[in-house]
């Protein structure tokens, strides 16, 4: 999985193909010996081996995996039960706290770190679901799926990322909080994937220049870039331009507050959304439908190029994308359906909806000048 610039993955790398092994940590979360880990430990598995503190070792089965959150749920048999660990309501975390993350540093075996949580709902960028819980420890490559404890020595997280210096251990960490992966291993386990929920709509942040353009009185809530043709959102009848600042009731400060909102409902729930359109408010009340597999929500209705060492795809510019996004008539050139996460592209800040009209002096007309593009 990429990462932002700056950060990297704790485990030692999985290879796309060919034979691969990758030592990282996971921690039982069931007495019939269900296990939860980092989705980078097993992404690519066929098998999973499983070694306990005992030193017994046992053949693991791969539950299922939710790339969204990076969290994997592994099974073993057991000759007897298991003992789990007690979750904690990470809701409750506060900076500050001591807290203790235990993983498997460059596969030298267990061990644990000491430190702080410096900050709660970071996001690294790596994802649009991150809410994720910063921690100031030595950490190293390895601890990747290690769980993170509280001072009662409850789980509040599973250790996710690492920020990594020139030299030595890194001093900052990132894990997933237990609000977040408790909900998801359990739906894992019981149907071995995830059922998120999805409106069809593209969402850019609120700047203060955007916001007095469009005589609001502050940065706040998530504005709509594009609509999905044949999305619920399109069928209640949002528009590019609206701004939504509130979802059933709790406000949305930011795109992130609305993604994950809509992602936790269910299928066929309704999502009360207040919006900003023009001069006024707005309620626009739909029914969510299950988030389509990411390559079937990003299918091109036009003619499509990917620009791999970017991390870029495009599409040509249609009349239905002019509509949608707002843009002048005539306009030409390849708007980006697509930007790889820790790509160039993404680094140098381009989003989902940038329509690239020219590189350098030389214009993007359409989508059968490839040199243009590949110059970007």
């Amino acid at each position: 999985m990429s990462q932002p610039s700056g950060s990297l993955p704790f485990g030692n790398g999985l290879s796309l193909s060919g034979a691969a092994e990758t030592q990282a940590s996971g921690f039982i979360i069931g007495a019939d010996g269900t296990i939860l880990t980092d989705i980078r430990v097993v992404l690519n598995a066929s098998t999973a081996l499983v070694t306990l503190d005992s030193g017994a070792e046992l053949s693991a089965r791969v539950l299922g995996r939710d790339i969204r959150s990076g969290i994997a749920v592994l099974k073993v048999e057991a000759s007897k039960p298991l003992l789990p660990v007690t979750f904690a309501d990470s809701s409750t975390a506060r900076s500050g706290e001591w807290v203790v993350s235990m993983g498997n540093p460059l596969g030298l075996g267990p061990s644990a770190n000491a430190g702080i949580i410096s900050a709660l709902g970071r996001n690294t960028d790596a994802s649009p679901y991150d809410q994720l819980i910063r921690i100031e420890a030595p950490m190293n490559s390895g601890d990747s799926g290690g769980p993170l404890f509280d001072q009662d020595g409850r789980v509040i997280g599973v250790m996710t990322a690492i920020s990594l210096p020139p030299v030595g251990p890194s001093g900052v960490g990132f894990a997933v909080p237990s609000e977040i992966i408790r909900p998801i291993a359990s739906e894992i386990e019981a149907v071995g994937h995830v059922v998120r929920g999805y409106i069809g709509v593209s969402l850019q942040a609120l700047t203060p220049g955007l916001s007095e353009a469009f005589g609001l009185g502050r940065a706040s809530g998530a504005l709509i870039t594009k609509v999905q043709v044949d999305g619920p959102a399109a069928a209640a009848g949002l528009q590019p331009g609206d701004v939504i600042q509130a979802l059933n009731g709790r406000p949305v400060q930011a795109p992130r507050d609305l993604v994950s909102g809509i992602t936790a409902l269910k299928p066929g729930e309704r999502a009360r959304l207040d919006i900003f359109r023009g001069q006024g408010g707005q309620l626009v009340v739909l029914r969510v439908i299950q988030l389509p597999d990411d390559r079937e929500r990003h299918k091109p209705v036009g003619q499509v190029r990917q620009e791999e060492e970017l991390g870029l795809t495009f599409e040509e510019v249609s009349s239905t994308l002019v509509e949608q996004l707002g843009l002048p008539p005539g306009t030409n050139g390849a708007v980006i359906t697509e930007v790889e996460p820790g790509s160039p592209g993404d680094a140098s800040g381009l989003q989902v909806g940038d329509v690239v009209v020219g590189v350098g002096l030389r214009p993007v007309t359409n989508m059968t000048k490839p040199h243009a593009l590949s110059a970007v």
